[in-house]
């Protein structure tokens, strides 16, 4: 009893526990996630059991019309819930600190806009899609993770004032911070990032709709960049549902808690692994699929047959190793899934190309040379995914290659051709966006070579290009692109395969007003993170600061 007294999370749905065995849920006084879904809580439970559980922060109630036909169990009925609409109204009014996510008996097309229900349709497509970790996904306007909810750049939120030069987004805060690359992640009201103080990394937790501190935690860092280009952290955080993973440039994983900063588990990839050192650090960014957290290592195993390991699968609750699979070093790059074949399959740009394996077990499939013969190459660019086919690119060499997965082989689509000075996209560190069969993306190696490109995925053909002198990172959303200059010049521009389309742009001045042509700029070079969308702000990180603005 005493070690169940220590839970954090219940997950009851589907269970015929009974009101009166709900009761007994008391003694749990530090849980802080419970889901009640069908099963059989009652006004009862609302009442005399979860204001008893003081660290309760979400709380998911209520029951779908019928349990038989969305949860179909083949022997037995699932409970039904009596939770009643008003008993959900007080709980909301008596305990504002809790989030609490009811779905209704009616199967109605589509949820409430303030996200609180849902119809048994929606809840349907979400057990299916997640399975035992239902109630951890992200909700819709969350950016949880490095590109977005769905890890390829792109918001799925409305975008109604596009005239930012003379309505440009209002400042809602800024902070100070010290040296990193790595973008932030933001779940709910909450938003996370990393930086570098000294000889000390952290992790911090702040307000996103204010910018205030909740917590931060410190892991003690010694990484120096051999070419100057500072020394903080390059991996973006990763939020799942309470839990949030963080990479260190030395190669420190922790998992923590998302409430309290509190250290759940850690590994060190360095003494964990033999990993061949890296240019710029660890930079590549964590990725979870299913229970397994992926992650580019780039080591081999220690023990007494080394086994490759240039992709390592973490069991995400406990941090033990799954399978390690691939003799690459390691990339900045994160590790994607292809969903659509069977069994789906594990992408990850390598410092040597592309790694193919089953995302499941590791076992490998394929290696696919794609990296320039130079040294201080760099893969960065995270694989774009369209049903069976992947997208990658990179600036110092071969350029970029399209391929297409079936079966146990697979096709290349179009390439770059090796002994042409062309190149239809040189990606350096930004993932192009894909939208509507074509790639949005920066091109150059450099920042005078810097241009926005628009590439036909299907054929390599560039349907336009823009100079810009600069390297820059892009966003999609509502049909247009949020794209951010690495000189802190924030631009929106239609999503069309026409020409380049220019909305409007503004350059942020310390106060948030648009700055002065010669004046200070609120945010400084490099601006190299990823723009982050989530709840209506928008989230841009420069070397030093990260400010927050309102777009909707």
């Amino acid at each position: 009893m005493a070690r169940l007294a220590q839970l954090r999370e219940l997950y009851l749905w589907r269970t015929r526990v009974s009101d009166d065995g709900l009761q007994k849920l008391k003694s749990l006084q530090r849980l802080q996630v419970l889901n009640l879904w069908d099963t059989a809580a009652t006004d009862r439970t609302l009442k005399q059991l979860l204001p008893q559980l003081p660290a309760l922060q979400h709380v998911y109630l209520g029951s779908s019309p019928n349990p038989l036909t969305v949860f179909y169990s083949g022997d037995w009925e699932l409970p039904v819930s009596t939770v009643s609409s008003a008993a959900i109204a007080r709980l909301r009014s008596e305990c504002p600190g809790l989030e609490v996510v009811f779905w209704q008996g009616e199967d109605n097309a589509a949820a409430p806009a303030d996200g609180q229900s849902a119809s048994a349709a929606t809840v349907a497509s979400v057990f299916a899609a997640a399975g035992d970790d239902v109630a951890r996904r992200p909700a819709a306007t969350d950016w949880p993770g490095f590109l977005g909810p769905a890890g390829d750049g792109h918001s799925s939120e409305s975008l109604p004032q596009r005239d930012w030069q003379q309505h440009p987004p209002r400042l809602l805060w800024k902070r100070r911070t010290g040296e990193g690359y790595s973008a932030p992640s933001v779940a709910g009201d909450r938003l996370i990032y990393t930086d570098r103080q000294k000889n000390v990394e952290r992790i911090v937790c702040v307000s996103a709709p204010t910018g205030q501190t909740i917590w931060q935690q410190h892991v003690r860092a010694s990484y120096q960049d051999a070419l100057g280009y500072g020394d903080g952290p390059r991996a973006t955080p990763l939020i799942d549902g309470q839990r949030v993973y963080s990479v260190t440039a030395d190669g420190i994983l922790d998992c923590r808690q998302l409430h309290s900063g509190e250290l759940l588990w850690r590994r060190n990839l360095s003494s964990d692994f033999a990993v061949t050192g890296n240019l710029y650090g660890v930079g590549a960014s964590p990725f979870v699929y299913g229970n397994l957290l992926l992650l580019v290592v780039g080591g081999r195993e220690r023990n007494a047959v080394p086994a490759a390991a240039g992709v390592v699968a973490f069991d995400k609750h406990t941090g033990h190793t799954v399978y390690s699979t691939g003799d690459v070093q390691a990339s900045y790059a994160s590790v994607r899934v292809i969903d659509a074949h069977d069994p789906p399959l594990g992408v990850a740009f390598a410092r040597e190309g592309l790694l193919v394996f089953d995302a499941l077990t590791g076992r490998q499939r394929h290696q696919i040379p794609w990296a320039a013969k130079v040294s201080g190459c760099v893969n960065a660019v995270t694989p774009v995914i369209s049903g069976s086919e992947v997208f990658v690119s990179e600036a110092y060499g071969p350029g970029s290659i399209l391929l297409r997965f079936e079966d146990e082989n697979f096709d290349v689509v179009w390439a770059d051709q090796k002994r042409s000075r062309r190149r239809v996209l040189r990606a350096h560190w930004a993932t192009p966006l894909l939208y509507d069969g074509h790639l949005y993306a920066c091109s150059g190696r450099h920042s005078a070579q810097g241009e926005l490109r628009c590439i036909n995925w299907e054929t390599g053909f560039v349907e336009w290009r823009h100079q810009q002198r600069c390297l820059s990172s892009l966003c999609g959303i509502d049909g247009c692109l949020i794209n951010v200059t690495e000189y802190g010049q924030v631009e929106l521009i239609v999503a069309s395969a026409e020409s380049f389309q220019l909305l409007s742009r503004f350059t942020p001045g310390p106060d948030g007003q648009p700055a002065r042509p010669d004046g200070e700029r609120l945010l400084k070079f490099p601006v190299w993170a990823a723009p982050v969308v989530s709840n209506g702000r928008l989230f841009l990180r420069s070397s030093d600061s990260l400010v927050g603005f309102q777009i909707r």
